[in-house]
């Protein structure tokens, strides 16, 4: 009986020291990534939307391959994000959307179906956004968008 008693409290010490430690660690990595994000955010250029313009770009359609080897489509809809105080910028955008439209799809097509499927449209925007920035740069051309939207994206 002496044992079972003892066994049984030095299980219960097992199990607060971890169950605590667990706990601890949950509190501590998620603080962590809040105070993150809030840096990210307050380091991120504030855009005026009051002036600003919107450019939608033609649907983009993209094929993606799954597990399988199958063929799977996806089509994304764009939203460019102009400064509204500068109006030749909208001819500009007009004029190079096929180089933007390829940027993206060659961005989204080296993924494969389960990948893109398991990314937010935030992911989705962020990664768009930094493809277009190098690919446009790359170019030795500047950027004339502030920031893009996703309009709308459809898996099949």
């Amino acid at each position: 009986m002496k044992k079972l008693v003892i066994g049984g409290v030095i299980n219960a010490v097992i199990s607060l020291a971890v169950g605590g430690g667990a706990a601890w660690g949950i509190m501590h990595f998620s603080h962590d990534s809040k105070k993150e994000t809030k840096k990210a955010t307050a380091n991120e250029k504030k855009i005026d939307l009051k002036n600003s313009t919107f450019i939608s770009m033609p649907e983009i359609l993209v094929t993606l391959h799954d597990k399988d080897d199958k063929d799977r489509y996806m089509l994304v809809e764009i939203v460019l994000i102009v400064d509204g105080k500068e109006k030749e910028k909208s001819d500009e955008i007009n004029a190079s959307q096929p180089l933007y439209q390829s940027i993206a799809v060659e961005t989204l097509s080296s993924f494969s179906y389960e990948e893109m499927r398991n990314l937010h449209i935030s992911e989705i925007k962020d990664l768009l956004l930094t493809k277009l920035k190098k690919g446009v740069a790359v170019r030795n051309l500047e950027l004339p968008f502030e920031d893009i939207l996703i309009k709308r994206v459809v898996y099949q």
